[in-house]
């Protein structure tokens, strides 16, 4: 007696080939994902707190990425405070600049209000092209304060 070798289809290796290749695809396509949306979440940060420096100093660089598609970013001041004593501010100012701190918005500065609308920022010709801004930030007294605001790129 011989043994009985089963046969197997040319449609059953097709699909076991299909599902081998899926194996190796999926990652790929998992980690395209993945990068994807940590690149879009990076064009915006939304209700960060900060701290503004005494003497209308600015802040450190707050790094923000865009996509070269407008000549223009954004802020938004949602509260400023003082950090001890009774609540009477309501403005603060935000500059945009690039990696060396090069000032790189249309103004100097720009003066956010408390609770306004996103402003927007019109940055300088020949530095629409760039891929990173870096967002600063400066109290309107010479008292240090906490702020919450929110950049895009």
């Amino acid at each position: 007696m011989g043994f009985i070798i089963p046969s197997v289809s040319c449609a059953e290796k097709e699909i076991v080939n299909m599902r081998k290749q899926l194996k190796k695809v999926l990652p790929i396509i998992g980690t395209v994902v993945l990068m994807l949306s940590m690149s879009i979440m990076t064009h915006a940060v939304e209700k960060k707190q900060i701290s503004l420096p005494a003497d209308m100093k600015w802040t450190t660089k707050y790094s923000v990425s865009r996509t070269g598609q407008y000549s223009y970013v954004r802020a938004r001041c949602h509260s400023v405070y003082p950090e001890s004593g009774s609540d009477n501010y309501s403005r603060m100012r935000c500059r945009v600049v690039n990696s060396s701190g090069t000032v790189i918005s249309e103004s100097t500065y720009i003066i956010l209000t408390e609770g306004a609308s996103i402003t927007q920022i019109g940055l300088k010709e020949g530095y629409l092209n760039l891929s990173t801004v870096y967002f600063q930030f400066s109290g309107n007294t010479v008292y240090p304060a906490q702020a919450i605001v929110s950049y895009y790129g």
